[in-house]
């Protein structure tokens, strides 16, 4: 996977607004699969996937109409982003690197 920049968490918050929230940290868990899938496609072959993109987390959501950022005002929005950074930790912790 690319490095993570503030837009890839936006939009992985963003994505998990529509996600039960049960089932959050286990979406976040396939989207950096997702991601780390295509920047490894990309890296062998020097084009994008053709449905996860570059590697970066937004490229996966690049055929998805995301709703707007609701801001930090939105309890939910605020949950959302803690998922993505505490699942990102625990990718990482397993192993993979940005």
């Amino acid at each position: 996977m690319r490095r993570v920049l503030p837009g890839d968490i936006v939009a992985l918050a963003c994505a998990l607004l529509d996600v039960p929230g049960g089932a959050r940290a286990d979406y976040c868990m396939v989207t950096f699969e997702r991601a780390h899938a295509a920047h490894k496609y990309f890296k062998r072959f020097g084009r994008a996937h053709g449905r996860w993109g570059n590697g970066s987390l937004q490229a996966v959501f690049s055929r998805v109409r995301l709703g707007a950022e609701p801001g930090y005002g939105n309890t939910e929005y605020c949950r959302a982003t803690a998922i993505v950074l505490l699942s990102l930790d625990a990718w990482r912790r397993r192993g993979f690197s940005p």
